[in-house]
């Protein structure tokens, strides 16, 4: 009777383990360089998937707290083709790779910007610029420039 109390405990506590290796949470801390070596690892994985692979290899992710991996992308369709094809193999390998997996893939798709102002003249581009880099106001005047 001590033998089957012992062994089932025992038998209980490695399940526990193996379920604990499967599910387990790795929090394993990286650095923005170690992310950015194993996000170039995976894109030679996907070479033969040429859209993507150009689009990763030269838009590295962004690193920010609390294991945040932040990918910034150009426009809807290359965000449609990397949460339809890429993001749960790319999850997937940097879990193993940086013996993480809490880390969250973060998807930042720029604002349209409204065409609701359309700069026709100089003067409305040079304003428009402008307020962009402020600086420029004064190069205009230090060098006396002017729209022809």
């Amino acid at each position: 009777a001590l033998n089957g109390n012992h062994s089932g405990s025992d038998e209980r506590a490695d399940e526990e383990q193996a379920g604990d290796a499967g599910t387990g949470l790795k929090e394993t801390e990286f650095t923005r360089e170690l992310l950015h070596e194993k996000w170039s690892r995976f894109t030679e994985r996907i070479r033969d998937r040429k859209r993507m692979y150009s689009f990763l290899k030269n838009h590295l992710p962004d690193l920010e707290p609390d294991f945040r991996i932040v990918v910034n992308f150009n426009n809807a369709d290359q965000l449609e083709m990397f949460n339809s094809g890429i993001r749960s193999e790319l999850k997937e390998y940097l879990a193993v790779e940086l013996d993480n997996n809490i880390f969250e893939i973060v998807s930042n798709l720029p604002a349209e910007e409204g065409n609701s102002e359309l700069l026709y003249t100089q003067e409305d581009k040079f304003e428009h610029l402008q307020k962009k880099n402020p600086a420029l106001g004064k190069l205009k005047k230090d060098f006396n420039l002017d729209f022809e």
